[in-house]
């Protein structure tokens, strides 16, 4: 979600043109103290550097109540990942409201934090579980109110990409690693029996001048002997090579592929509230 920052000169001309905003015997000094407090946040919005921006914007808040304010805190909440905070903060914005007579900043404020927060929830599912004595699970789109110490107000499963931990390494499947030995253990196999079939080759090469007509005189047969055994241990170590290397290959291709992800949750604490939030 990115959104310009706001209005500068807008956001510090209705500090300043608002009195009925500020209470108490120091407003002016209030004003001045949340203008110059706006400024630097909205300074720190367009930096991105949102934890300043957000602090900023509650103190100046504090000082002189704003829609103005109330919607630079939510968008660097957004920009924070504190996208539960930033929903109260939106639907404060739009559940006070304005007061007639009010200037177009603040309608604009308001109409901006309408759309603002249409676009969150399209990243946020919500789950509210209320607990109170007795097993009563009851789900609801309002927020809950504030929590005893014996209540469980709100389950928000929230943008799985910023709440998502690192994948953990998964060992790999036990069928695939035996696959993969026997792969390797069939192809060292057939280099072993095409390396026997180019000996027996060569033997044979030496018999065929040795025994003319197929007929080998007796000096001759232990060179017939050791052709023999060549030929054979070459013919039997392809075959086993090839069926242990079409084996290997055949459990590697039918291993199931692991599983993504995984759901998690995690408690959240605020100020008068808990939460729980995790991605599926």
């Amino acid at each position: 979600m990115k959104h310009c920052s706001l209005p500068l000169a807008l956001l510090l001309f209705a500090l300043c043109s608002q009195s009925s905003i500020a209470h108490g015997e120091d407003v002016g000094a209030n004003r001045v103290a949340a203008r110059a407090l706006a400024f630097e946040a909205n300074a720190a919005l367009e930096n991105q550097d949102f934890a300043a921006a957000a602090e900023r914007f509650a103190r100046a808040d504090a000082l002189v109540h704003a829609p103005t304010l109330l919607l630079g805190l939510a968008r660097a909440d957004v920009g924070l990942g504190k996208l539960t905070t930033a929903h109260e903060v939106y639907a404060r914005i739009l559940r006070e409201g304005v007061a007639r007579g009010s200037p177009a900043v603040f309608l604009r404020a308001v109409e901006d934090a309408k759309s603002e927060l249409a676009e969150l929830e399209l990243r946020m599912s919500t789950v509210a579980v209320d607990v109170k004595g007795p097993p009563d699970l009851r789900t609801k789109r309002d927020p809950a109110p504030a929590p005893s110490a014996a209540s469980i107000t709100s389950l928000r499963v929230k943008d799985a990409a910023k709440l998502a931990p690192p994948s953990p390494v998964r060992a790999a499947s036990p069928r695939k690693t035996l696959g993969l030995v026997a792969l390797g253990v069939g192809s060292a196999a057939i280099i072993t029996g095409a390396v026997t079939g180019i000996l027996a080759l060569e033997r044979e090469s030496d018999l065929s001048a040795a025994c003319p007509d197929d007929h080998c005189p007796p000096s001759a047969q232990s060179s017939v002997d050791t052709y023999s055994s060549l030929r054979i241990a070459a013919g039997s170590t392809l075959l086993a090579g090839a069926a242990l290397a079409a084996t290997g290959t055949l459990l590697i291709l039918t291993t199931p592929k692991p599983r993504s992800g995984g759901a998690f949750i995690r408690p959240v604490l605020g100020a008068g509230h808990l939460s729980l939030e995790g991605a599926f």
